[in-house]
């Protein structure tokens, strides 16, 4: 990538993004997760919080300590910086040490309401649904629309689907949804337009616990499955404080 494909974009009057392109794929992310690193290191005076999404790196700044012109001109050596290690490597700017982490999901149709649905939809049946899932390594892009909750890449294009035409009101804390071939798991009971296709005990945010959000962006999620005993036994455990948080962590 060259430093001129990548904009600043005014976003309003104390904030700026950072745009890397108009594509979403693990690359660009890479990149966007590289610079969040780096601004967050070069600890500029003025920089308030900056935000990665899927392609673009949202900075908000105190523009009483900081011009936008100023930003930009603190930012440009570490954009050079940034596109200079991408140059170097076949990964992009993936130089940071990621997690791994294994969810145990459970199909059940209680849990999965939208499976069968899917598979017609997709020409498959509801076995071979859930299986692409589970053999696929998960890219978490960005955190976002409740605490915690992870936007997640990495289907095969044969599993895109278009989201509902009718949005569920309320959907339960741990579901696995999907649509537009991305995946998330909900940290909170929350809407969702997508498609309901199984279910976790694991708690993605916990106010309680330490850090409180479970997954970080640039994160790698694999998926496995559990039966609905294995479910309501982890479930358990994460209520009453027992389940080892650190289970979920592969190497």
């Amino acid at each position: 990538m060259h430093i001129e494909n990548i904009e600043y974009l005014p976003s309003g009057d104390t904030a700026l993004t950072v745009q890397f392109g108009t594509e979403i794929n693990a690359e660009l992310n890479n990149m966007v997760l590289a610079l969040h690193r780096h601004v967050m290191a070069a600890a500029i005076d003025g920089i308030i919080e900056t935000v990665p999404t899927y392609r673009s790196l949202l900075v908000h700044y105190d523009p009483h300590i900081l011009s936008q012109k100023e930003l930009i001109a603190a930012l440009n050596p570490l954009m050079e910086k940034l596109v200079s290690q991408s140059d170097r490597t076949s990964e992009g700017s993936a130089d940071h040490q990621t997690n791994h982490w294994q969810f145990p999901i459970c199909f059940d149709d209680e849990f999965a309401p939208d499976l069968t649905y899917v598979a017609e939809t997709l020409g498959l049946t509801a076995e071979r649904v859930i299986n692409n899932f589970l053999n696929v390594t998960h890219h978490v892009y960005m955190l976002g629309f409740a605490p915690g909750q992870p936007y997640m890449g990495g289907l095969p294009k044969a599993l895109s689907i278009p989201r509902r035409e009718n949005p569920i009101p309320k959907i339960h804390e741990g579901s696995l949804v999907t649509a537009t071939g991305m995946t998330i798991i909900y940290s909170v009971a929350n809407p969702t337009g997508w498609h309901i296709i199984g279910r976790t005990p694991i708690r993605l945010f916990d106010i309680n616990r330490d850090p409180a959000i479970l997954l970080t962006p640039g994160d790698h999620v694999t998926l496995t499955s559990v039966s609905r005993q294995d479910y309501d036994q982890i479930l358990d455990q994460v209520q009453n404080g027992s389940f080892d948080m650190k289970r979920l962590k592969s190497s």
